[in-house]
């Protein structure tokens, strides 16, 4: 009768052994679904790559830095700005799956932290997703990584760099894409986490998050006001002749996307939405703060809630807004854990957790659940067999002496 629940605890384990492989893997592949995705045609490009083409042929305009930045470079070194949207997206993606592995590395040894680490709204979720892949907020996932990577960081030098690389970006990330300024809560914890391992720099730590604050917040108002564009001069400037999205969405207002959101996600909708977002929260449960007042700990949740919550008004991609709602608190969670700030108390069973964490899967638009999750397993099977054969001694030829 033991039998199936030391099953369920192998499987966990084995899933928690082997999830720096599985990341890689998944990272890889979905590398190669971008570069499969280009195209040199810009109205044959996948809609990522498109969207790094918005720039500012009309003026000043939200999303527009990447598109400048394609153009400057083809114009420089040749290539269509095709090209260069995918490398940056490429660039961008490697260096997200490679900050969250060594995060998710210096955890704990503890199978019931798995669903922080091969979560479907976590990394995987760029991976299950057939259309996502890597968008602009990754610049966001990135820098707080960055940030993150320097709070653990024993070398006091090597925080100050990480610190003041993710506060001089931070604007700029927002420039690229506005979603990211939902992620300034979960930055200005991470700067908190950074003044728990390295309190010497809590002055430069609360500077710096002053300055980046107030850069970020004007580069937020600068593209609150000039959200809106002529499509076809930004289309213009990259010789697209098609000119559909996202293109298109630059003419509408912000009650033009309150509008959509109305009428694409009807009120059954929202309450799976609710349903999934429970869902999601499940294995925070298990955290354990003890040495914070309730009060306080309300304070973080909120910081990192309040600033994405608007997103569900405004755009109807339910999936990737309750992705940034949770994935960072993931990233800050397994910090705090590595640091020793929190303790975590297993919460889901051994079944539960492998159901969590290999079934179901979200859908970037809308609310469409999904079972994608399905496909850690097959990661597992390769992870698995790529340590097997690593892992063989190679057996060398005897050394045929000359006959005399």
């Amino acid at each position: 009768m033991n039998r199936i629940p030391r099953l369920f605890e192998t499987l966990e384990r084995s899933l928690w052994c082997n999830r720096t492989a599985i990341l890689a893997l998944a990272g890889l592949l979905t590398l190669a679904r971008m570069v499969w995705a280009y195209s040199a045609q810009p109205e044959q490009a996948r809609y990522p790559v498109r969207e790094m083409l918005v720039n500012y042929a009309d003026g000043f305009v939200r999303r527009g830095l990447s598109g400048e930045t394609a153009l400057l470079l083809s114009d420089t070194f040749g290539g269509p700005p095709t090209a260069w949207a995918t490398a940056m997206l490429v660039i961008l993606g490697a260096a997200l799956f490679a900050a969250c592995i060594h995060l998710f590395r210096l955890m704990p040894n503890d199978p019931a932290l798995l669903p922080f680490v091969l979560a479907p709204w976590g990394l995987m979720f760029l991976v299950y997703d057939p259309d996502v892949m890597i968008r602009k907020e990754a610049f966001g996932f990135v820098l707080l990584s960055i940030l993150l990577i320097g709070a653990l960081s024993r070398n006091t030098k090597t925080a100050i760099i990480c610190l003041l690389f993710t506060c001089f970006l931070m604007p700029v990330a927002i420039l690229l894409h506005e979603v990211n300024a939902a992620l300034g809560g979960p930055l200005l914890i991470g700067a908190w986490l950074m003044t728990k391992r390295h309190p010497a720099l809590t002055r430069s730590v609360i500077f710096c998050a002053i300055a980046a604050s107030v850069a970020s917040i004007l580069a937020t108002l600068s593209i609150l006001t000039n959200s809106t564009a002529n499509p076809a001069l930004i289309c213009a400037a990259i010789q697209d002749l098609w000119c559909h999205d996202p293109f298109a969405y630059f003419d509408d207002s912000m009650d033009n996307g309150r509008a959509f959101v109305q009428a694409q996600i009807p009120p059954s909708d929202r309450a799976i939405t609710a349903v999934l977002l429970s869902l999601a929260a499940l294995p925070f449960i298990g955290v354990r703060v003890t040495a914070a007042h309730p009060v306080t700990i309300v304070a973080l949740a909120l910081a990192v809630a309040l600033p994405v919550l608007p997103l569900f008004v405004v755009a109807a991609d339910y999936g990737r807004w309750i992705m940034i709602l949770v994935f960072p608190s993931s990233l800050l969670i397994a910090t705090a854990l590595s640091l020793g700030v929190i303790t975590y108390r297993r919460f889901l069973p051994h079944w539960a957790t492998l159901l969590f964490c290999g079934s179901w899967s979200l859908y970037h638009y809308r609310v469409e659940p999904q079972a994608m999750g399905l496909l850690i397993w097959a990661f597992l099977l390769v992870a698995i067999a790529l340590k097997f054969s690593l892992s063989r001694p190679i057996k060398s030829r005897p050394k045929q002496v000359p006959t005399p």
